[in-house]
């Protein structure tokens, strides 16, 4: 009972018992008022990612937030109910330990191998108590390639494809959804169009930013050439060893095809060059200049609206993996200025939708 006026604590009475009851879906008051909020928008997917860390917060099944586990399913149920498709990412990188459970984050991160089993352990997981409300599953949502090594992003790639290959042999037949990646995919265009070098280094760095993930996945099973090559010239001029993890043929087969559709998140377009010019803008370890262009509308906090480069960067994608599915998980930019009447954000998404529909023309 609750002592309201005293103690404003809950004392037991005694003699009196009462049965547990089980939990429902109106126990959460927001999502009602969150996913009306969504029929409004007229919003056919709703994209969200999990909680890996207050899920498992031991990194294994010894410990399971049952309660939030309870709310993903009554979220991905009252979307459904309203013909909203969920899509759900596993897991999706945070400046807070990189969302990981803490005892993952303390011993290494996905420098270790041990995360890979423990995320392929929370997949499994998230599939049997999730996966009858997701026909969409996501893997890793933009694992940054800033912050990654190049033995994290081995580790990483390793876990995605075992979640990938657990999902496509243990759950596709009876939950029939689809599963993959999604990569963040700027683009970056050569400064001057007619340089050999700006071409180069242009070509550098969309391997480096999108390839070095999405080639072993989508296209021959290895790390880009490029990024290969570049790198073992680093190693003979530098003191430092960047050392590119070597793909084995059981990892090649694990990897290679490990998707369903090709996933991304597109923001902006930067100018790039060879010449250094700008020391606070130059790229030394991959030996590019980034460049402004002042003539492109930007943000407030200076990221530029350049619709074509999406239309470039959906071009690139097919030409380089095929005719795969691609969807644009993530697009937009910020407007601080005008919070009610943001122009700027109205004016970007419809222009970079037109650029979308037309990277479909042949």
């Amino acid at each position: 009972m609750w002592d309201v006026h005293q103690t404003k604590k809950l004392i037991k009475v005694d003699g009196v018992f009462t049965t547990r009851r089980k939990r429902h879906c109106v126990d959460f008051a927001a999502i009602r008022l969150q996913i009306s909020l969504l029929q409004e928008m007229h919003v056919t997917h709703f994209h969200f990612s999990l909680k890996w860390s207050l899920i498992l917060p031991l990194g294994n099944l010894s410990l399971i937030n049952h309660t939030l586990v309870h709310y993903y399913q009554c979220f991905a149920s009252e979307l459904l109910r309203v013909n909203i498709t969920p899509v759900v990412a596993l897991w999706q990188p945070m400046a807070d330990n990189q969302e990981l459970p803490v005892s993952l984050a303390k011993y290494g991160a996905w420098e270790n191998p041990e995360t890979v089993e423990a995320f392929v352990e929370y997949a499994k997981f998230c599939f049997k108590s999730l996966g009858h409300h997701v026909k969409f599953w996501i893997t890793m949502n933009e694992p940054s390639v800033k912050n990654l090594t190049y033995t994290a992003g081995h580790n990483l790639l390793k876990a995605h494809a075992k979640a990938w290959h657990l999902y496509d042999k243990e759950f596709r037949r009876s939950q029939k959804g689809k599963i993959s990646i999604v990569l963040q995919a700027d683009w970056v265009e050569p400064a001057c169009p007619f340089s050999r070098n700006d071409q180069e280094v242009t070509d550098r760095i969309l391997e480096f930013d999108i390839g070095w993930l999405a080639e072993p996945i989508f296209g021959n099973g290895d790390y880009p050439q490029v990024m290969r090559a570049w790198l073992h010239r680093r190693n003979s001029v530098d003191l430092y060893n960047f050392h590119l993890p070597y793909i084995s043929e059981d990892e090649k087969k694990l990897i290679q095809g490990s998707f369903d559709f090709f996933a991304l998140s597109h923001y902006t377009t930067t100018l790039v060059g060879w010449e250094k010019e700008d020391a606070l803008k130059y790229d030394h370890y991959l030996e590019v200049q980034m460049i402004n262009d002042i003539t492109w509308l930007h943000s407030p906090n200076r990221a530029a609206v350049v619709p074509w480069g999406l239309r470039k960067l959906l071009k690139w994608v097919k030409s380089k993996y095929g005719d795969v599915p691609i969807y644009v998980m993530a697009n937009g930019i910020d407007d601080d200025q005008n919070m009610v009447h943001d122009k700027l954000r109205v004016y970007y998404i419809q222009n970079y939708i037109n650029e979308a529909l037309k990277g479909e023309e042949p």
